[in-house]
């Protein structure tokens, strides 16, 4: 999340705080932005864009999608979820990229991944990277509390599960 938009910017100028308007495109190219910077609308020009928006901000994004597309967009259902993630000091000693935890157990996380295990290519330093995954019908319930009680919760699920992990 943090190294893209660093390689990005290396060679490209960088905004921030600037509000997308809309993505300008001709014969399905992209050729720019519109954005809002400092209250002032401006037109960017640009080739490609990257973009990290939910489905539902497409159509005002992207005004020349077809209905279909749109209704598409809109309509998508996606999960609300919490993620709790632990930066380790380590790796850890257990080798699984999951541990996958009971609902029968009182667990409110759905699971633990190791970042580390799973894609050790987006983790150089090899030192573990837990990630607490409240999924499911738990997520809408536990997306709206304070991220201390979530980190809390899932300090003690984890805990239960991965017995080293409090000596990380």
């Amino acid at each position: 999340m943090y190294s893209f938009p660093e390689k990005l910017a290396a060679g490209l100028p960088v905004v921030y705080d600037a509000e997308t308007l809309e993505i300008l495109t001709a014969a399905d190219k992209v050729t720019g932005l519109k954005v809002r910077v400092a209250g002032e609308v401006k037109t960017v020009t640009a080739t490609s864009v990257v973009c990290a928006t939910p489905l539902k901000e497409l159509p005002r994004l992207l005004p020349g999608l077809t209905e279909n597309e749109k209704r598409a967009a809109l309509s998508f259902e996606y999960s609300q979820f919490p993620l709790a993630v632990f930066f380790m000091k380590n790796r850890l000693a257990e080798d699984y990229w999951a541990n996958v935890f009971s609902r029968t157990e009182d667990f409110k996380a759905s699971f633990v991944s190791d970042a580390a295990f799973k894609c050790k290519e987006m983790v150089p330093s090899g030192k573990s990277i837990l990630q607490a995954w409240f999924v499911g019908d738990i997520g809408p319930e536990m997306v709206d509390r304070p991220d201390d009680e979530i980190i809390e919760r899932a300090t003690v699920e984890i805990g239960r599960i991965v017995p080293s992990f409090a000596d990380q």
